[in-house]
């Protein structure tokens, strides 16, 4: 009897050793993350300020980058993994993909609903996003502005995702992009015909008309810095190409069509001087440090405007300006217009000065 009785709460006290913890709890900012980044070319490359802040932010923690397929060779940081998202972003496959990764939290940088709704698809423990276009149910925290939107950076929009788990206020840090051509792409271009004095211009965007500087005022522009010893190469897409081709100079090369992103990259890294609308292309100069001109139509400097010292910016700011609009609702475009050719290639020979 004895043995019976002192054998119960030995018993007992095993059974509970067994529940006690054998290892060390997870570090509270070691998680798996995954970013969904934006679909622009310019809204990608500010996004890696959002996407250094995070690695800052949860230092130990894996870190991927769900792009799209166009922005599939955007340099990103080493401490990042990347993920391209098919065309079609429903596909199962590729959701049940995501689902795998069992990802602690998920950062939506985009603001539309069909966002919200493949964070909810890939089943994250923790999605954070703005509450934009009724879409508040689909995700874990749901922000609001704390000022009106569009009255501060883009970057401190995204920064202030972090206010779940971060509550000190991050500043909006201007993007940077690391990283070195090599030895063939190097060897293209040159054959192409370019050289290092060759200005840069970017006079389209995919956006809009309501962005796009007159093609006619570009080549003004082409005129005036020809005449200083500058001939200029001209960039685009595929179907920018024959508008180019009625306008450039005989000295000039037409690169449209002709460019992968990582060429991009070359030929911005390489060229004393980049003039550009408001698009990506620009982005990605003041990116790698590469001095640049933009011209700011019914976009909002304030917004997705450059941080960086090695940029400078025309916006005449109208009583109709910044409306967002990619056309011109009245049809004078004068936030475009009224910044003069002549203005611009004053500035521009300043910066070529500084070289």
């Amino acid at each position: 009897m004895p043995v019976k009785n002192f054998s119960l709460p030995f018993f007992f006290l095993r059974k509970q050793n067994k529940k006690l913890p054998t290892e060390k709890k997870p570090h509270p900012l070691k998680k798996r993350i995954a970013i969904l980044m934006p679909n622009w070319l310019g809204d990608g490359v500010m996004a890696l300020s959002f996407v250094k802040n995070c690695h800052q932010i949860f230092p130990e923690s894996e870190l991927d980058l769900i792009l799209s397929e166009k922005l599939a060779e955007i340099p990103t940081p080493a401490y990042t993994h990347k993920i391209i998202r098919p065309k079609k972003r429903w596909e199962k496959n590729f959701i049940q993909k995501l689902r795998k990764k069992k990802y602690d939290l998920l950062f939506l940088l985009p603001n539309s609903f069909s966002a919200a709704f493949f964070g909810f698809l890939i089943r994250a423990k923790k999605t954070v996003g703005y509450n934009t276009e009724a879409r508040g149910f689909l995700l874990h925290y749901a922000l609001r502005y704390v000022v009106p939107h569009r009255s501060q950076h883009i970057i401190a929009e995204w920064n202030h995702l972090f206010s779940p788990f971060f509550k000190k206020n991050l500043p909006a840090e201007p993007p940077k992009i690391d990283w070195q051509a090599d030895e063939f792409q190097a060897k293209k271009w040159i054959d192409f015909g370019f050289s290092k004095s060759m200005i840069l211009f970017a006079p389209f965007s995919a956006y809009g008309p309501a962005k796009n500087w007159p093609l006619d005022f570009f080549q003004q522009l082409s005129l005036s810095l020809f005449e200083k010893g500058h001939p200029v190469g001209w960039l685009g897409l595929s179907q920018d190409y024959k508008e180019v081709e009625k306008i450039k100079k005989k000295q000039d090369l037409n690169f449209c069509g002709k460019t992968t992103l990582l060429d991009l990259c070359y030929l911005l890294q390489n060229t004393p001087l980049l003039v550009a609308n408001d698009s990506g292309i620009r982005q990605m100069a003041s990116a790698l440090g590469v001095k640049n001109i933009g011209i700011f139509g019914s976009s909002n400097p304030k917004w997705t405007g450059p941080l960086d010292k090695m940029s400078q910016i025309f916006y005449t700011q109208e009583p109709c300006s910044p409306c967002y609009q990619k056309t011109c609702k009245f049809g004078h475009y004068h936030c475009l217009s009224n910044i003069s050719p002549l203005a611009v290639a004053k500035q521009a020979l300043l910066h070529l000065k500084k070289e």
